[in-house]
């Protein structure tokens, strides 16, 4: 799957997600800070794969991650 849909019946606990999501979005984390998801596992938390500058691929749930 590279593409989810967020709406506002997403309840993953504080996130302001509310939009698709797909291969190519750019997406923030607290540490890693701003990157680009390459791949996306649904789920109730789906996991994406997200390309941070000076990382490797990350496996992040969305519940970790805000829009960029």
């Amino acid at each position: 799957v590279q593409e989810i849909w967020l709406g506002a019946d997403y309840d993953d606990g504080g996130s302001d997600f509310d939009t698709q999501i797909r291969a190519g979005s750019r997406v923030s984390h607290k540490k890693f800070g701003t990157g680009v998801v390459t791949q996306i596992r649904p789920g109730s938390d789906p996991t994406l794969t997200v390309k941070f500058p000076g990382w490797p691929p990350k496996q992040i749930k969305l519940s970790f991650l805000r829009p960029a």
